[in-house]
Order: C-alpha cells, then sequence, then structure tokens
C-alpha cells in the first residue's frame, strides 16, 4: 500500500471519528478529529509528491487544504471568527479552482483568467452573503 493511500485511510477514519464526534457532541475529540482529517490529507499531497518539489497542482491543491485547515480552526474557536473562517474558505476554493483548472486550461494565462473570473463570482456571492446577514461592510 502507498504512503498516500494510508493516508487517504487515515483520513477518512477521522472524518468518521469526527461524524461521530458531533453525533456525541464532544467538542473535545472534534477539536483533534476536524483538523486532523485536512492535516491528513496536506500529508497525503506531500507524500505524492514523493517528498521532492511538486508540480503547480500539488502547490495549489495544498494551498487550497491549508486555506481549509485555516477555516476550520477559525470556525472552531470559541469565540467564532465568521468572517475570517469565510474569507478562509473563499481563498480556498480559489485554489482548488486553480488547481483543477490548470489541467484543463492551455497556459497559464488562461490560469489566470480562471482565477479571476472565480474571484470576481466570489465577491459578488460574499457581497449577496454579507447582505443577507446585514453586516456592514
Amino acid at each position: 500500500m502507498s504512503p498516500e493511500t494510508a493516508l487517504l485511510g487515515l483520513a477518512l477514519l477521522l472524518a468518521i471519528a469526527d461524524w461521530i464526534a458531533l453525533r456525541l457532541k464532544n467538542n473535545t475529540l472534534d477539536y483533534f478529529t476536524k483538523p486532523g482529517v485536512i492535516l491528513a490529507l496536506m500529508t497525503a499531497v506531500v507524500a505524492a509528491s514523493n517528498f521532492s518539489m511538486p508540480g503547480p497542482f500539488l502547490v495549489l491543491v495544498f494551498t487550497g487544504l491549508a486555506f481549509s485547515l485555516l477555516g476550520d480552526i477559525l470556525l472552531m474557536l470559541p469565540r467564532e471568527r465568521f468572517m475570517a473562517g469565510l474569507v478562509s474558505f473563499v481563498l480556498a476554493y480559489l485554489a482548488y479552482t486553480a488547481a483543477f483548472s490548470a489541467g484543463a486550461l492551455s497556459g497559464s494565462v488562461g490560469v489566470v483568467l480562471a482565477v479571476l473570473l472565480c474571484g470576481i463570482a466570489v465577491f459578488i456571492l460574499l457581497r449577496a452573503v454579507l447582505n443577507g446577514l446585514q453586516i456592514s461592510r
């Protein structure tokens, strides 16, 4: 079994443990399992790069996972940091979009254009969310 496969299995087990923690309302277990899933996925990305310099796809996926981890932590804090968590997840989705668009689009101009268009869409959606929450900008 490859290291990536083992780490993906660990991520799955941690996700199941997190679901159980949520069901049992066990916050202590949740504080370990929720970030643990993302950390296992980040480690799997590093293992997939054979511990050498990864290509742009893996760098962007790793960046997206890092922002996802930050967002999870911000939303789990005793004094929830909703806006900071939301921004972190938006950055994660932009990184994921760039990663998965990189193969479909030719050249760096296409990737930049895709990220720019996604950024505009996210900005529009973020304004709608903020207006819906009645939070002043």
